[in-house]
């Protein structure tokens, strides 16, 4: 006999441990690999649900309440989870702040409706940005959130 009996059994766990360990990481690749496409999926439809010129709408019309909200209902069908995901992805992508439409505002991190909205406000009013640092003059934008979002955004 080549081998005992206990260092058949130590053996057939070792070789059972080592399979299942493979089989685990194989499973792990594939999960990844699909939640990455899923989310840029996910990503691309958003992007085709929005309209850039409605930003342009809401400001000369004065109706911004109202296609805010009919943003807001189309914007709720994305779970909050994916709007996470969306702004952690668009950590790699800078958003230019001269051009930006409402949207693309609000997937810089710390960027909500409002100060997107009051970014625009300030465009408008005063052209546009000629330093990513002139953004501190926006309304609610502070030097602590010019630091936390100054790699997120570009002129």
């Amino acid at each position: 006999m080549l081998f005992t009996n206990k260092e058949k059994i130590v053996i057939s766990y070792v070789c059972g441990f080592i399979l299942l360990g493979s089989f685990w990481i194989l499973i792990k690749k594939h999960y990844y690999a699909q939640e990455i496409l899923n989310v840029n999926n996910k990503i691309d439809k958003y992007e085709e649900n929005t309209d850039s010129s409605n930003t342009i709408e809401i400001m000369e019309t004065g109706k911004e309440e109202k296609n805010i909200e009919k943003n807001n209902k189309t914007n709720n069908k994305y779970s909050q989870s994916e709007k996470k995901q969306k702004k952690d992805i668009a950590i790699f992508k800078k958003i230019n702040i001269n051009t930006g439409n409402l949207e693309e505002l609000e997937k810089i991190s710390y960027i909500g409706p409002s100060k997107a909205r009051k970014i625009i406000e300030y465009r408008n009013a005063n052209g546009n940005f000629k330093s990513l640092r002139e953004i501190i003059n926006v309304k609610g934008i502070g030097e602590k959130t010019f630091e936390k979002i100054k790699e997120q955004i570009e002129i």
